[in-house]
C-alpha cells in the first residue's frame, strides 16, 4: 500500500475528521455502526444528521473488543460504515490487529467503509508491533478511512489538529465539505 498527498487531509482535530468523514459517506436515513460504549460526539453527530446508529454491544467476555461476527449479523442494507476506535475511548480496549483486519474484510465484503479512529494510537507500545497493517495492503483506500489526532500525540489538545487518510475520492469530497465549514 501507498499513501500519497491526495490521500490525506488535515482537520481541526480528530472530531472534525470524524464529522467530515461521516458527512461524506452518509445521509439521513442511512446507518453507521458504533461499538458500545462509543465516544459521545460520534453518536451525537449521527443523531444530528438523522443517521441511525447501529450499536454493536459491549463484550466484557472479549475485554471490550467488538466481535466482527456479531457486527456482520447487525449490518443492514442502509449501513454506510463501521466505526472502530482503538485504543477505545472510553474503555481503553486495544483491538488486536487480526480483529481489525476481520472488520476491514467485513466492510470490504459489504461495500462499506471502515472508519478507524486512532486518536490514541501513539500511546501504544511499539513492542507489540503496529496496531494493524491495513494501509500496507494494496487497495486499502477502497475501504479504510483512518482518523488521527496530532493534538493528543503531541499533548497539544487545545490546538485541535487531526487528519483523515482515505481514498483520493473520499478526500476530494471531504475537502469540498471542509471548504464550506472552515475556510483557511
Amino acid at each position: 500500500g501507498y499513501v500519497a498527498a491526495e490521500n490525506t487531509l488535515i482537520t481541526a482535530g480528530c472530531n472534525q475528521a470524524f464529522c467530515l468523514s461521516i458527512q461524506a459517506l452518509a445521509r439521513a436515513g442511512d446507518a453507521v455502526m458504533l461499538p458500545v460504549p462509543y465516544y459521545f460526539n460520534h453518536q451525537m453527530w449521527l443523531q444530528m444528521h438523522g443517521i441511525t446508529s447501529l450499536q454493536l454491544p459491549f463484550r466484557p467476555d472479549r475485554e471490550g473488543v467488538p466481535d466482527p461476527d456479531e457486527a456482520a449479523a447487525l449490518l443492514t442494507a442502509d449501513t454506510k460504515a463501521i466505526v472502530l476506535v482503538s485504543p477505545s475511548n472510553p474503555t481503553g480496549a486495544i483491538y488486536p490487529p487480526a480483529v481489525i483486519e476481520q472488520f476491514r474484510n467485513l466492510a470490504e465484503e459489504r461495500g462499506i467503509a471502515l472508519i478507524i479512529d486512532e486518536t490514541y494510537r501513539d500511546f501504544l507500545s511499539d513492542a507489540n508491533g503496529p496496531p494493524h497493517k491495513l494501509i500496507r495492503d494494496d487497495g486499502w483506500d477502497e475501504t479504510v478511512i483512518q482518523l488521527y489526532s496530532f493534538s493528543k500525540s503531541f499533548s497539544l489538545t487545545g490546538y485541535r489538529v487531526g487528519a483523515i487518510t482515505a481514498s483520493a475520492r473520499v478526500i476530494a469530497t471531504v475537502a469540498k465539505i471542509m471548504d464550506t465549514v472552515q475556510i483557511c
